[in-house]
Protein backbone atom coordinates (compact mmCIF):
# COMPACT_ATOMS: atom_id res chain seq x y z
CA UNK A 1 0.00 0.00 0.00
CA UNK A 2 2.98 2.31 0.45
CA UNK A 3 4.60 1.64 -2.92
CA UNK A 4 2.51 4.01 -5.06
CA UNK A 5 2.44 6.98 -2.63
CA UNK A 6 6.20 6.79 -2.03
CA UNK A 7 6.87 6.34 -5.77
CA UNK A 8 4.83 9.49 -6.35
CA UNK A 9 7.12 11.39 -4.00
CA UNK A 10 10.28 9.99 -5.63
CA UNK A 11 9.15 10.26 -9.23
CA UNK A 12 7.99 7.26 -11.22
CA UNK A 13 11.05 6.63 -13.39
CA UNK A 14 14.35 4.86 -12.78
CA UNK A 15 13.93 4.18 -9.08
CA UNK A 16 16.59 1.45 -9.13
CA UNK A 17 17.04 0.01 -5.64
CA UNK A 18 13.86 1.80 -4.58
CA UNK A 19 11.63 0.26 -7.27
CA UNK A 20 9.74 -1.27 -4.35
CA UNK A 21 9.39 2.09 -2.67
CA UNK A 22 7.88 0.65 0.52
CA UNK A 23 11.43 -0.16 1.67
CA UNK A 24 12.08 3.51 2.53
CA UNK A 25 9.33 3.80 5.16
CA UNK A 26 10.04 0.16 6.03
CA UNK A 27 13.62 0.99 6.97
CA UNK A 28 12.42 3.97 9.00
CA UNK A 29 9.94 1.72 10.80
CA UNK A 30 12.65 -0.85 11.55
CA UNK A 31 14.85 1.89 12.97
CA UNK A 32 12.08 3.17 15.23
CA UNK A 33 11.21 -0.35 16.43
CA UNK A 34 14.90 -1.07 17.05
CA UNK A 35 15.09 1.94 19.36
CA UNK A 36 11.87 0.97 21.14
CA UNK A 37 13.04 -2.62 21.73
CA UNK A 38 16.66 -1.81 22.57
CA UNK A 39 16.04 -2.00 26.33
CA UNK A 40 14.29 -5.34 25.96
CA UNK A 41 17.17 -6.75 23.92
CA UNK A 42 19.78 -5.51 26.39
CA UNK A 43 18.01 -7.27 29.29
CA UNK A 44 18.07 -10.65 27.51
CA UNK A 45 20.82 -13.17 28.15
CA UNK A 46 23.72 -12.66 25.76
CA UNK A 47 23.18 -15.83 23.70
CA UNK A 48 19.47 -15.07 23.26
CA UNK A 49 20.17 -11.44 22.35
CA UNK A 50 22.66 -12.44 19.65
CA UNK A 51 20.31 -15.11 18.32
CA UNK A 52 17.45 -12.58 18.10
CA UNK A 53 19.73 -10.11 16.34
CA UNK A 54 20.95 -12.79 13.92
CA UNK A 55 17.35 -13.80 13.16
CA UNK A 56 16.35 -10.17 12.56
CA UNK A 57 19.37 -9.56 10.36
CA UNK A 58 18.64 -12.61 8.21
CA UNK A 59 14.93 -11.76 7.97
CA UNK A 60 15.42 -8.07 7.18
CA UNK A 61 18.30 -8.85 4.84
CA UNK A 62 15.82 -10.78 2.75
CA UNK A 63 12.73 -8.63 3.25
CA UNK A 64 14.44 -5.32 2.58
CA UNK A 65 17.95 -5.96 1.24
CA UNK A 66 17.19 -8.62 -1.35
CA UNK A 67 13.89 -6.88 -2.16
CA UNK A 68 15.92 -3.80 -3.13
CA UNK A 69 18.27 -5.89 -5.28
CA UNK A 70 15.29 -7.62 -6.89
CA UNK A 71 13.61 -4.30 -7.62
CA UNK A 72 16.70 -2.92 -9.27
CA UNK A 73 17.20 -6.05 -11.35
CA UNK A 74 13.52 -6.30 -12.29
CA UNK A 75 13.30 -2.68 -13.33
CA UNK A 76 16.36 -3.08 -15.57
CA UNK A 77 15.77 -6.56 -17.04
CA UNK A 78 12.16 -7.48 -16.28
CA UNK A 79 10.63 -9.84 -13.75
CA UNK A 80 9.82 -12.79 -16.00
CA UNK A 81 13.21 -14.48 -16.20
CA UNK A 82 15.20 -17.04 -14.25
CA UNK A 83 17.46 -14.55 -12.48
CA UNK A 84 14.52 -12.50 -11.20
CA UNK A 85 12.83 -15.67 -9.96
CA UNK A 86 16.04 -16.77 -8.21
CA UNK A 87 16.32 -13.38 -6.50
CA UNK A 88 12.72 -13.73 -5.30
CA UNK A 89 13.46 -17.26 -4.11
CA UNK A 90 16.50 -16.02 -2.17
CA UNK A 91 14.42 -13.26 -0.59
CA UNK A 92 11.70 -15.63 0.56
CA UNK A 93 14.24 -18.22 1.75
CA UNK A 94 16.01 -15.62 3.87
CA UNK A 95 12.73 -14.56 5.47
CA UNK A 96 11.89 -18.17 6.30
CA UNK A 97 15.40 -18.81 7.61
CA UNK A 98 15.16 -15.73 9.83
CA UNK A 99 11.90 -17.01 11.30
CA UNK A 100 13.43 -20.45 11.90
CA UNK A 101 16.42 -18.93 13.72
CA UNK A 102 14.04 -16.79 15.81
CA UNK A 103 11.82 -19.76 16.73
CA UNK A 104 14.93 -21.76 17.66
CA UNK A 105 16.16 -18.90 19.86
CA UNK A 106 12.76 -18.63 21.55
CA UNK A 107 12.59 -22.36 22.24
CA UNK A 108 16.16 -22.38 23.57
CA UNK A 109 15.32 -19.43 25.86
CA UNK A 110 12.17 -21.21 27.03
CA UNK A 111 14.18 -24.36 27.78
CA UNK A 112 16.64 -22.31 29.85
CA UNK A 113 13.95 -20.43 31.79
CA UNK A 114 11.40 -23.23 32.21
CA UNK A 115 13.17 -26.59 32.29
CA UNK A 116 9.89 -28.49 32.58
CA UNK A 117 6.85 -27.75 30.45
CA UNK A 118 3.81 -29.99 30.44
CA UNK A 119 0.93 -30.06 27.99
CA UNK A 120 -2.45 -31.60 28.67
CA UNK A 121 -4.38 -32.67 25.61
CA UNK A 122 -8.04 -33.40 26.24
CA UNK A 123 -11.01 -34.50 24.22
CA UNK A 124 -12.79 -31.82 22.25
CA UNK A 125 -16.09 -32.18 24.08
CA UNK A 126 -14.51 -31.96 27.52
CA UNK A 127 -15.09 -28.67 29.31
CA UNK A 128 -12.26 -26.31 30.10
CA UNK A 129 -13.02 -26.64 33.81
CA UNK A 130 -12.47 -30.39 33.73
CA UNK A 131 -9.26 -30.07 31.74
CA UNK A 132 -7.73 -27.71 34.29
CA UNK A 133 -8.54 -29.72 37.42
CA UNK A 134 -5.77 -31.65 39.07
CA UNK A 135 -7.79 -34.86 39.17
CA UNK A 136 -6.37 -37.52 36.89
CA UNK A 137 -8.82 -38.26 34.11
CA UNK A 138 -8.85 -41.15 31.72
CA UNK A 139 -8.55 -39.66 28.26
CA UNK A 140 -8.58 -41.21 24.86
CA UNK A 141 -6.32 -40.15 22.02
CA UNK A 142 -7.71 -37.68 19.51
CA UNK A 143 -7.38 -39.03 15.96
Amino acid sequence: MLIDPVRGLLGHEDLGMFYYAWVIPGMAGVGILALLFLGFLLRLPSSTRWSFLAAGTIYLGGAIGIEMIGGRYGEAYGFENLTAQLITHLEESMKMAGMIVFIHALLRYLAEQCPKVEFLIAERNQSRFNVLTSEPKKMRAIP
